[in-house]
């Protein structure tokens, strides 16, 4: 539902999961070669030369995130004019938002874009959902795996709640969350699920619903 094959091959292009590599954000810490000139791939390449800036990196990745959520209110449209009203929002509309070390907070630079997004979703009365990945899983007996859990889902509540819906719509405006595996031990798979459900913001919970096949 977050995928439209048509639009992704228009001229241009339109889609909403724009991404990079690590490597890339490291790299466009530096400037680019002439700063006077638009990036490319062979003549105007950042200068690893040159002094970097997180910020520099951090504004690289701002701009894909941006270029993507611009583009979902033409998705919206596009889906209204064949009938279709519902979407799930991308979970890589943010590249990297929830990783431990280069991960970042929505507010204030996309604030206005997801506005835009919900403003239009609003108008036209279309539900707005996620589907953090299978990796998200709240019953793992892995820390390391429910730490990661947590970020994401911090991070695709923010992403919801900056688009600022109308009450019904925002209600509807759910995270979808497999369970995941029982890890050899169903009780306590549900055990530490419930443990970690508590530590939850009141924001993710409001949000957070089970996948309908997990039971």
């Amino acid at each position: 539902a977050c995928l439209n094959t048509y639009l992704r091959f228009s001229n241009p292009p339109v889609f909403s999961s724009r991404t990079c590599r690590i490597a890339s954000i490291l790299e466009n810490r530096h400037p680019l070669s002439n700063p006077n000139e638009a990036p490319h791939a062979t003549k105007n390449r950042p200068d690893k030369e040159q002094p970097a800036s997180i910020r520099r990196g951090q504004e690289f990745v701002e701009q894909l995130c941006l270029a993507n959520v611009r583009d979902i209110p033409k998705m919206l449209r596009w889906n209204d004019r064949y009938g279709i009203k519902f979407m799930r929002l991308s979970s890589e509309m943010f590249p990297f938002a929830s990783h431990p070390e280069y991960g970042y907070k929505l507010a204030p630079f996309a604030s206005e874009a997801l506005a835009e997004v919900g403003k239009v979703a609003a108008e036209l009365g279309h539900r707005l959902t996620t589907h953090p990945g299978q990796y998200t899983q709240l019953g793992s007996p892995r820390k390391p795996v429910i730490d990661n859990a947590l970020r994401d889902l911090d991070y695709h509540a923010e992403m919801l709640s900056l688009l600022k819906l109308p009450p019904q719509q925002d209600r509807d405006a759910v995270m979808i969350l497999h369970l995941g595996g029982v890890f050899g031990d169903k009780e306590a798979t549900l055990a530490r699920f419930r443990e970690n459900y508590a530590k939850l913001p009141q924001g993710v919970k409001d949000r957070l619903v089970l996948e309908n096949d997990d039971n």
